[in-house]
């Protein structure tokens, strides 16, 4: 897999291979009264859009073939309310979330469709007291795959993410790890996905 270089690396789960990702805001200037501000803290952006440009990173498997696969997708989502934990942590509601990707696959001859069908839960946590960063950016989701003509291959498939962050200015996470397939519910089962990283 060609490595590109847009800033920190993500690191796959299980599979050991770098890959990179790119965030960008949807908004040149973040507007000051949509601000959580702290004094000595970076403000944590709200009602505040961004685009993610990810890589998820899929084996298939059909009888007993494999490959590994890469989609071009795109995680998009808005920061909303901030609040305090019992424990004083910060937690910052992410909403509004779609992850959808493509890829082809030479196993099974196709394009093929990777997306979010369900958001559990998502949120923003951060990690130090009186402080917005260091932060772990953490969701739960149900995903499907699709073949060329947009039918479900796969679907209804359980997994997480989670994702450290050092800052919204740059937002390259320091480490991304996916638990995939937790409760899966296979359509198919000739053919297998198994969620490595993203």
């Amino acid at each position: 897999m060609k490595r590109r270089e847009f800033g920190r690396n993500l690191f796959l789960v299980g599979a050991g291979l770098p890959i990179v990702s790119k965030i960008s805001s949807s908004s040149a200037a973040i507007n000051n009264r949509s601000l959580s501000v702290e004094d000595g803290a970076e403000a944590i952006p709200v009602d505040q859009q961004f685009k993610y440009n990810t890589q998820p990173v899929f084996v298939i498997t059909k009888g007993d073939q494999s490959e590994v696969v890469v989609f071009d997708a795109n995680l998009n989502f808005q920061t909303e309310n901030v609040r305090k934990a019992t424990t004083g942590l910060k937690i910052t509601k992410i909403d509004r979330i779609s992850w959808e990707g493509k890829s082809f696959s030479k196993l099974l001859n196709q394009d093929i469709y990777f997306r979010v069908s369900k958001v559990r839960k998502a949120s923003l946590n951060s990690l130090r007291l009186n402080a917005n960063f260091p932060a772990n950016l953490e969701m739960a989701f149900d995903y499907e795959i699709l073949d060329q003509n947009r039918k479900v291959i796969e679907s209804d498939i359980a997994a997480r993410l989670s994702s450290d962050v050092a800052s919204f200015k740059t937002f390259f996470p320091k480490k991304m790890t996916v638990q995939g397939n937790i409760s899966a519910k296979h359509t198919n089962h000739q053919i297998g996905f198994n969620f490595c990283g993203a």
